[in-house]
């Protein structure tokens, strides 16, 4: 039998947690996407999935920076980056309208010279993270603002 890695044990238990109902269970998911971002390119409609039904600004904040980590392959996003960047919330206005225009310059990129641009190029985060190796104290994902920032959701 093969033995999985760290990384490929925690990718079913993350995009698990990113259907729970809990907003903190979700929120840490989406951190976890955020850190050990890119994910393989099959698991992007479960992230776009994720940021579709989320209302929490800090999941949906860790759900797009792990899109875009994933480059060219996250343009389905697009039009909820889209959404976010035309939204009232300031802080994720200014991540999807970000998120937005890094995706459409790669797409850009991608067109002019007949290939995607390379991953090193694209991102600082081009081999995923340990959080157990990488973790700092301002790495925790934030649950001050449970009640603030997702009203009605438990």
């Amino acid at each position: 039998a093969t033995k999985l890695s760290f990384y490929d044990q925690m990718i079913p238990l993350i995009l698990e947690g990113l259907r729970d109902p809990r907003v903190e269970v979700c929120r840490y998911a989406a951190f976890c996407v955020e850190r050990f971002a890119p994910l393989p390119k099959e698991h992007i409609p479960t992230l776009i999935e994720a940021l579709r039904k989320t209302e929490d600004k800090h999941t949906r904040t860790y759900l797009v920076h792990g899109l875009v980590s994933n480059g060219v392959d996250a343009k389905a996003a697009l039009p909820l980056f889209d959404e976010l960047a035309e939204g009232e919330d300031q802080e994720l206005k200014a991540v999807g309208s970000t998120a937005a225009r890094e995706i459409r310059m790669l797409i850009e990129q991608q067109k002019a010279t007949g290939k995607a641009p390379d991953k090193e190029s694209e991102t600082s985060k081009s081999t995923p993270k340990s959080p157990a190796k990488d973790a700092k104290a301002s790495d925790q994902p934030d649950e001050e603002k449970d009640s603030a920032t997702a009203p009605g959701r438990k």
